[in-house]
């Protein structure tokens, strides 16, 4: 309970200062896609079985292509701030076969964001280039796959948790449309981290109760991608 109380009051927070902060403010929207590159460092995992511990180690996971999409507004009274909603996914999976998990992340992200203008004209009233930052809570949901008909297991193994955590980017952004009606194109490059604690992954197979534990899961993300500001 302690933890599902945090996580509805992580995500209903920043909803309620964005509606509330641009109720009575015109603002500039934007909407924008990205692609990339993610790469999870190795975790500690451990899988149990029917109770008894089964096999334990470090998970060395690939790196994975990142995709998300992203929606928000600029403020005009106060054009360095903004909000804006993300969701995106990645799925790592193990590189070696000690434990054969395979991982769905979807997080789903309230963000709280930072710019500065450069390169201002007439065209660029906001600036051309658009250095940026973000930050704010995510909701991670992550669904977990052992292949276990590969060591001989009638099924394969698979849960899904939803945790909270942690999204932080920094990237830039340039504009190549002016920033008139119907709108500006930009292209921007993006870093970002996301951090989470997974919740014990668990599921029966042929009634026997099996438990997935990983550490924590921090991912780094290299993106690029188009936007759309209106």
């Amino acid at each position: 309970m302690k933890h599902a109380t945090a996580f509805v009051f992580g995500l209903i927070l920043p909803v309620a200062v964005m509606t509330m902060v641009i109720d009575d403010a015109r603002a500039e929207g934007f909407a924008d896609f990205r692609i990339g590159g993610a790469v999870t460092p190795n975790v500690d995992g451990s899988v149990t079985i029917g109770g008894v511990a089964s096999a334990s180690g470090t998970i060395d996971f690939k790196s994975t292509v990142s995709v998300g999409i992203r929606g928000g507004y600029w403020l005009d009274s106060v054009p360095w701030l903004g909000f804006a909603f993300d969701l995106s996914y990645f799925d790592p999976d193990e590189d070696v076969s000690l434990l054969p998990v395979e991982l769905d992340i979807f997080p789903i992200s309230a963000l709280l964001m930072l710019r500065y203008p450069l390169l201002k004209s007439a065209t660029y009233p906001r600036g051309r280039l658009q250095p940026y930052a973000g930050v704010g809570p995510g909701a991670f949901v992550t669904t977990a796959k052992l292949k276990l008909k590969e060591v001989g297991a009638p099924e394969n193994f698979s849960d899904t948790t939803v945790n909270l955590g942690v999204d932080v980017r920094g990237g830039v952004n340039f504009h190549f449309t002016g920033q008139n009606w119907p709108g500006s194109l930009a292209i921007f490059l993006e870093y970002r981290f996301t951090y989470f604690e997974p919740s014990d992954f668990k599921d029966d197979i042929v009634g026997i109760p099996i438990e997935l534990e990983l550490d924590q899961l921090v991912t780094h993300h290299i993106v690029a991608g188009v936007g759309w500001y209106f």
